[in-house]
This record gives C-alpha cells, sequence and structure tokens, in this order.
C-alpha cells in the first residue's frame, strides 16, 4: 500500500514498483536498506507477468542482486508481495 494514501495501485506494475518502495521504507527505518538484502521471497499472482515482474524488480537491485525465490500464489487483494532477510550494520 502507499504509505500516502493506504491504497494498493490497482495496476500490476504498480503493484510491483510499490512493493520494493514499502520494503526499503521498512528497512531503513531498521537501520538498513535495499544493499544489505541478502534474499528475497516473492510472491506473485500471476506468473505469465514475470518478465514485467522483473524489469520492475531490476530498477531496485541493479547491481548484486540477492537470492531471489519466486512463487506463484493466490493472494487475497495483491497482485504481490515481497518478504526478505537483510543485515543490519552495526553502528560505529
Amino acid at each position: 500500500m502507499a504509505p500516502e494514501t493506504g491504497n494498493m495501485p490497482d495496476a500490476f506494475v504498480d503493484q510491483v514498483r510499490q512493493t520494493p518502495k514499502n520494503v526499503r521504507t521498512i528497512l531503513e527505518a531498521a537501520g538498513s536498506g535495499l544493499d544489505e538484502v541478502v534474499k528475497i521471497n516473492a510472491y506473485v499472482t500471476d506468473l505469465t507477468r514475470f518478465q514485467e515482474f522483473n524489469e520492475v524488480y531490476k530498477e531496485f537491485f541493479t547491481h548484486d542482486p540477492p537470492a531471489r525465490t519466486t512463487v506463484g500464489i493466490s493472494l487475497l487483494g495483491f497482485l504481490v508481495e515481497i518478504a526478505c532477510i537483510a543485515a543490519v550494520p552495526e553502528a560505529g
């Protein structure tokens, strides 16, 4: 969901783009970021759109992308979901 509106965009590509933005916001609040992600599990309702998913995904993980599993699944109200594991660098 877009934090500003509380709504998730309707279009597939827009949902794919919003999801890593949300992940980035959560990671940054924890003192980490997308560069610290080591593993992603991506859940997509329509794997025939994998190429579209992958093109948007590359916008957020431009070099040395983390390990990823992409699974076709039925989601309630969403077209894509992402879960990740990320390191949190030590302060100092």
